[in-house]
């Protein structure tokens, strides 16, 4: 459990170290375009053109991030010791609500599970029993009246 914690933590941490340098790349690089505007003599209309400008760079420093082998293998082990730290973490739950005589999720998966079994089996009996009346039904009209 506790070790499943400390691994989910370590992952977060370089993801968002990650990120963290992503953005900074992304504000240098908006740094660089502006001043490579006013080298040549452009100015900023407003701040609409600005913001359309940050965007932009943002846009292509975050894709060429996002589409990196790094970030990709950095997110995959983020999302697997998350996985496992919230499997962990539900075992010890259960094991804490056992003593509590507390039903704990995997006993009301089971209980939900055989709910929607129980209502499947219901609706094929009502079926066949309308079936069966059906039959029944054409059965007697189709016999003489005796009388």
């Amino acid at each position: 459990g506790f070790s499943a914690w400390v691994d989910y933590r370590q992952a977060s941490f370089a993801y968002q170290v990650e990120l963290g340098e992503t953005w900074t790349h992304a504000f240098e690089e908006f740094m660089r375009n502006l001043i490579a505007q006013t080298e040549k003599g452009e100015t900023v209309q407003g701040l609409k053109q600005l913001l359309f400008q940050w965007i932009d760079i943002i846009d292509q420093v975050f894709a060429k991030a996002f589409r990196s082998d790094d970030y990709i293998r950095l997110q995959g082990h983020l999302l697997n010791t998350a996985m496992t730290y919230r499997l962990r973490e539900r075992d010890i739950v259960e094991a804490f609500l056992k003593t509590s005589h507390v039903p704990y999720r995997s006993e009301m998966d089971e209980a939900h599970r055989r709910i929607y079994q129980l209502r499947k089996e219901v609706k094929e009996l009502k079926k066949a029993l309308y079936a069966i009346k059906a039959e029944l039904s054409t059965q007697a009209k189709s016999q003489p009246v005796q009388g």
